[in-house]
């Protein structure tokens, strides 16, 4: 298919896809990243996918059969195909794949192939069919973590620059920079080098000394990165004069891959399973904490948030680190490192029939604001029928307060 066919795959952060996007043609596919989501593209997903799937799924869907539909009638004598990540467990994610297909057939498509990316063996699907090597998987770990640098210096900055626009412009320039390097060659030296000039460039920012009321993004993981999942929720809290802070992207999957490690006891899966898995959240951490002392940036360990939620004394344990659906105990570990760092207002992004996220959400809300008194934490849910005004108004009613706490909080002495 690297001959025959463009793949076609759905967004989720815009930063950190088109490096990803940039990895797959050094490989040597045919890549395409789908840039936005369009109404079309929501429409579609309402009408192909079944109404009892969550936003996300509705969502990715429905773009990735848009695109590549409209793709199609307009360049009819290239092929196409559709990848699409592959999880497992209760997630309705662990049905996207089926569910692509079952569109694609109730448009009479069944032609386009569906290409699930999984690595894990097991399922119905075939593993790794993309036949990506280690070296691919740690390139692409590199992409991540430049693109969380990116994401992470950018909402840093831009709340404060002195010439608007400056900080997007040095975003653009750099990730148009990264792909003309690719990753072919990229080793650990090369990607420290990457690291230290992204930190270069934007300590040349001009930016105003006084700082601003932060407010903490946290949720499910494609409403918390897609401006267009999430209505632009970044761009709406710093026209109300704060700083979004978000938690790098890495986490995230740090936090799915380390699952044998934190339940080899509480759920008694194999040694083995913990030993090769520490080996490579390790890995990732260390290059984690390489970066921390470059750019100054707080990203706490994998271990660091699992003991912000956890403990051995169970009467002071806000949730299991064997929940592991959805964002799992990962949504409440990072609203209790972001208040004790200076941002106890916090918005979670719930998206429509996500159980797992509704649940995790909801049900660690009351523990976290019984500890830590003076957090708030707002939940705003997101669905193809939900209010933007009604999103909007409570996320500037939201803003209010935390600007009010900051100036009563900045005003003591």
């Amino acid at each position: 298919m690297k001959s025959t066919h463009t793949l076609i795959a759905p967004q989720m952060s815009p930063i950190h896809f088109r490096l990803l996007e940039q990895l797959f043609r050094d490989i040597g596919f045919k890549f395409e990243i789908i840039k936005k989501v369009t109404p079309d593209a929501i429409n579609c997903g309402l009408r192909c996918i079944n109404n009892d799937m969550c936003y996300p799924a509705i969502l990715t869907a429905g773009s990735v059969v848009e695109e590549t539909l409209r793709r199609d009638a307009d360049n009819p004598d290239q092929n196409y195909a559709i990848i699409m990540t592959q999880t497992g467990g209760g997630c309705r994610a662990s049905q996207y794949v089926s569910a692509i297909r079952l569109a694609l057939q109730k448009q009479g498509r069944t032609d386009i192939p569906v290409v699930p990316l999984a690595f894990v063996p097991g399922g119905d699907e075939k593993w790794n069919q993309l036949g990506l090597k280690v070296r691919d998987l740690r390139h692409a770990l590199y992409a991540i973590l430049l693109g969380d640098v990116m994401m992470t210096y950018l909402y840093q900055t831009r709340p404060y620059e002195v010439n608007p626009g400056e900080s997007d412009g040095l975003v653009e320039n750099i990730s148009r920079q990264l792909c003309d390097i690719g990753f072919n060659d990229m080793d650990d030296d090369i990607f420290m080098d990457l690291v230290q000039t992204i930190s270069d460039k934007f300590s040349l920012v001009a930016v105003h000394a006084a700082p601003k009321p932060k407010i903490g993004i946290v949720g499910e993981i494609l409403l918390k990165y897609h401006p267009d999942a999430n209505n632009n929720l970044v761009d709406i809290i710093e026209s109300e004069d704060c700083e979004a802070v978000v938690t790098p992207i890495i986490d995230f999957f740090l936090y799915c891959s380390s699952g044998p490690i934190f339940q080899r006891k509480l759920l008694a899966r194999p040694p083995w399973q913990a030993i090769l898995t520490k080996f490579l959240v390790d890995f990732a951490e260390k290059r984690k904490t390489m970066i921390n002392e470059i750019c100054g940036f707080h990203w706490p360990s994998i271990y660091d948030l699992s003991r912000k939620v956890a403990a051995d004394d169970d009467s002071d344990e806000i949730i299991s680190l064997a929940n592991s659906m959805g964002e799992g105990w990962l949504l409440p570990a990072e609203i209790v490192d972001l208040i004790q760092h200076g941002c106890p207002h916090v918005i979670i992004a719930q998206p429509f029939a996500c159980l797992g996220n509704h649940a995790t959400g909801e049900g660690t809300r009351a523990p976290i604001t019984e500890r830590y008194w003076h957090s708030q934490i707002l939940s705003v849910n997101y669905d193809p029928g939900a209010s933007a005004t009604n999103q909007l108004n409570r996320i500037k009613l939201f803003a209010h307060d935390a600007k009010q706490y900051h100036e009563k909080h900045r005003a003591t002495p």
